[in-house]
C-alpha cells in the first residue's frame, strides 16, 4: 500500500460558547439535564462472536492512553456502540479535540468488529462563555450502504471459523490453523491498496473502505493488510490468544537504490505463555 492505511477518524467539531447564540445558562441547563454517559467494563467480550474458548481481549491501545479524560471517552463511546440504541452519546467533562481523537482511535483499534460505526464521528463541544468545558456530544458518521447486517455477517463468519478450530487444544497450532483459514479464503485487494477509509477529500466506494476491515477479509474475502490484521486479531482473541494490530512502515532494501521503498503496513502482535 502506497498511502496511509490507517482508518482516519473524521470529526466535525463545533465549539459552542456564549457568542454562538446559545446562552451559558441554556448550555448549563442542558448539561445538568442530561445523564452522564455510562462507561463500558473492560475488557469487553462480545457475545455476538461465538466460541468454545475463553476470549482474551487485549486492551493494547487503551493501555497507552495517558489521561483519565481519554479513558473516559474511550469507555463511554464503546458502551454507546455496545448498546446501539441511541443516535448520540453525551459525555460530561472538559475534553480537547486531541483527546477525543486519540480515545476514539484507540477504541476502534481494540474493538475492530464495530466497523463503520467506529470510523468517523461528529462531535459537538459544550462550554461556558469563559471556555470551561461542560461536555461533548458524539455521534457516528453513518456510511451509506452500511447496515447492522454487515456486523452480523462478520460475527457469523468469525464464529464459523472459530468452530473449525474448536479441536485445537494447543494455542500455537490453533493460531496456525486460523491463519491458514484466513489467508486461503481471502484475496489481496490491489484496487483498495492505495486508499484509506475516510481519506480527506476522497469519496471512496464502501467496498474499498471495508477492505481495510475484518469484514473485508472475512465476508467480502478481499482485503488489504490492516483488514487481514484486524480479522486475525479478532480470531485469535476469541480463540483464547491475546492479540492486537500494530501499524508502521515496512521497508524493502535489496542493496540497490532503485529497489528500495517504504510503505505503510499493519502487523499482528500475538501473546503466548
Amino acid at each position: 500500500m502506497k498511502k496511509r492505511v490507517l482508518a482516519v477518524i473524521a470529526a466535525v467539531c463545533l465549539l459552542f460558547t456564549g457568542c454562538s447564540g446559545l446562552t451559558e445558562s441554556l448550555q448549563r441547563f442542558r448539561n445538568d439535564r442530561l445523564p452522564d454517559a455510562p462507561l463500558a467494563d473492560l475488557p469487553y467480550v462480545d457475545p455476538g462472536i461465538k466460541t468454545v474458548f475463553e476470549p482474551q481481549v487485549m486492551q493494547f491501545y487503551f493501555d497507552q492512553l495517558t489521561s483519565p479524560q481519554e479513558r473516559q471517552l474511550y469507555r463511554a463511546y464503546l458502551q454507546f456502540l455496545i448498546d446501539g440504541e441511541e443516535e448520540s452519546v453525551y459525555v460530561k467533562g472538559a475534553f480537547t479535540q486531541e483527546q477525543v481523537a486519540r480515545a476514539l482511535y484507540a477504541m476502534q483499534c481494540d474493538y475492530p468488529q464495530f466497523l463503520t460505526r467506529s470510523w468517523g464521528y461528529n462531535c459537538t463541544y459544550y462550554s461556558t462563555s469563559t471556555g470551561s468545558g461542560l461536555g461533548v456530544e458524539l455521534s457516528p458518521v453513518e456510511e451509506q450502504g452500511a447496515s447492522d447486517g454487515c456486523q452480523e455477517e462478520l460475527y457469523q463468519k468469525l464464529s464459523d471459523l472459530l468452530a473449525r478450530a474448536a479441536d485445537c487444544a494447543d494455542a500455537w497450532e490453533r493460531q496456525l490453523l486460523l491463519y491458514e483459514l484466513l489467508i486461503s479464503g481471502t484475496d489481496y485487494d490491489t484496487a483498495a491498496s492505495d486508499t484509506a477509509p475516510l481519506a480527506p477529500g476522497e469519496e471512496l466506494p464502501l467496498r474499498a473502505r471495508l477492505a481495510h476491515t475484518a469484514y473485508g477479509a472475512l465476508v467480502q474475502r478481499q482485503a488489504v493488510c490492516d483488514g487481514y490484521a484486524y480479522a486475525f486479531q479478532l480470531l485469535c482473541s476469541y480463540a483464547g490468544i491475546p492479540a492486537a494490530t500494530v501499524t508502521g512502515m515496512s521497508q524493502r532494501d535489496e542493496g540497490l537504490e532503485q529497489d528500495s521503498y517504504v510503505e505503510n503496513h499493519a502487523w499482528n502482535l500475538i501473546a503466548y505463555g
